[in-house]
Order: structure tokens, then C-alpha cells, then sequence
């Protein structure tokens, strides 16, 4: 399990960097969303880890929809979070907790869920390429004009970022 935690942070850590420097203030959900991983995987945490990290991203999705100015950066952020909630979830189906999908024996709580955290994976790459291919974008004003290599580059990092942090969340069901 610490091997996974580590995966998620870096993921967490390379979505963060994509956002460096001028915005760190949307640092914010990565950083609240690795928490919330923590604290729902983490033993000490029984049994209110997996509730509590599942209202703070409840509450990182309000804040995501209520503030994000354009469309396009409101749905990637949503599903990142969303999507973590779903794993997370996912990992406490059947009564179980995710410490016990993890720590239980042989999947513990999480046992038949990793065709439903693949889904979950499926759905994040589409919403996400949907987004940065435009067509999640209903107002002319939306499409930003394209950016330059650094803003590519730092787009690639919130993406590689999120794809690294929820593969590792999967494998944790695994």
C-alpha cells in the first residue's frame, strides 16, 4: 500500500507542477484530493477516513464548479475529483472501507469493483480528451487561443498528473 500512496503522490505532485507558477491557488484540489486519498486508505483513520474524504472532495467539486472561469478547465477539474470519489467509493462497496479493500484479504470490501474502477478510468480519459479537443466548450469566449509550448507542456504534466494518481488509486482495488 505505501508503494501506491507514493504513486499517487507523485501523480499529485506532477498536477501540481502543471499549474506552476502562476496558479497555485489550483493547487488547492490536487493537494485536497491527495489528502483525501490518505485519509480514506489510511489504517489509524477507521471508520471515518473514507466518510470525511468523501465530503472534502464533495466540497473541492463545489468549490471547482462555482469558481472555475472557463468551461473547459471547470469539466477536467470535476472529473479529476469526481473521479477520485468514485474510487474511493469504490473501495467501500459491500460495507466494506477502503482500508479494507486494501488491508482485507483477498480484496476485502473492494472485491469485484476493478471492472467498475476501470470504467471510472475509461470515462476520466474521455471527458478529458472531450475537453482539451473543445467540444466541451459551448461559448466562442471558452476556447482560449492556442497556448504556447511551456502552457502545453504544463497541460501535459495536470494530465499525466491525474492519469498517475487514479491508476494508482485502481491498483490499490487490485
Amino acid at each position: 500500500m505505501t508503494a501506491h500512496l507514493v504513486v499517487c503522490g507523485a501523480g499529485a505532485g506532477l498536477a501540481m507542477i502543471g499549474h506552476f507558477p502562476h496558479r497555485p491557488g489550483l493547487w488547492v484540489p490536487h493537494a485536497l484530493g491527495l489528502a483525501a486519498m490518505v485519509l480514506a486508505w489510511w489504517p489509524a483513520a477507521r471508520p471515518l477516513g473514507e466518510p470525511v474524504a468523501l465530503l472534502a472532495l464533495a466540497a473541492v467539486l463545489g468549490w471547482q464548479l462555482r469558481r472555475v472561469r472557463t468551461r473547459c478547465a471547470r469539466w477536467s477539474g470535476a472529473v479529476d475529483t469526481a473521479a477520485m470519489a468514485a474510487l474511493i467509493a469504490l473501495a467501500g462497496v459491500d460495507g466494506g472501507t477502503a482500508v479494507a479493500g486494501v488491508h482485507g484479504t483477498h480484496h476485502g470490501g473492494a472485491a469485484g469493483t476493478l471492472p467498475y474502477a476501470v470504467a471510472v478510468l475509461v470515462v476520466w480519459l474521455a471527458v478529458r480528451h472531450l475537453t482539451r479537443e473543445g467540444v466541451l466548450r459551448d461559448r466562442a469566449g471558452d476556447v482560449p487561443a492556442r497556448p504556447e509550448r511551456a502552457g502545453r507542456a504544463l497541460g501535459a504534466l495536470r494530465f499525466s498528473g491525474g492519469l498517475v494518481m487514479l491508476s494508482g488509486m485502481t491498483a490499490m482495488l487490485i
